[in-house]
């Protein structure tokens, strides 16, 4: 792809997309790293679920884990669809290779993960790369 003054305008602009979406990504997980460790305001941050047998996150936790959720949920169409432009335009580079290449906060995103759509994998991962982070843990 083209770099410097001659990259065309829908790299530049999805390269601006990439570096605030990073930005946003690692706030959100501050926040919910903040709102689930063990020094969290409400302190515990799971509950027994209705059936007793498995427990849920709560509170705040819980309320950073659906807003981080929903966030990447209104961004995987946007990303998708730049993704699918970029790698048919330049092929052989993918567009989270150019994205980790350019901003060091996409370095640890890995947008496959993150973007997943299969019905699956949103079973056993339902808060994407912070699925661990806003999880209980088995006691």
């Amino acid at each position: 792809p083209p770099t410097g003054n001659n990259e065309d305008q829908f790299v530049s602009w999805f390269k601006e997309w990439g570096e605030q979406f990073c930005i946003e990504r690692l706030q959100y997980e501050q926040n919910i790293r903040d709102a689930c460790t063990n020094n969290g305001k409400n302190g515990k941050k799971c509950i027994n679920s209705k059936n007793n047998n498995e427990k849920e996150i709560q509170g705040d936790c819980k309320r950073k884990c659906e807003k981080y959720k929903k966030y990447i949920s209104e961004k995987r169409k946007e990303w998708d669809k730049q993704k699918t432009k970029y790698e048919n335009k330049y092929v052989g580079k993918s567009a989270s290779d150019l994205l980790k290449e350019n901003y060091p906060e996409c370095i640890s995103a890995n947008f496959d993960f993150i973007f997943n759509d299969n019905i699956e994998y949103k079973t056993y991962y339902p808060y994407g790369d912070y699925s661990s982070i806003c999880s209980c843990e088995q006691v």
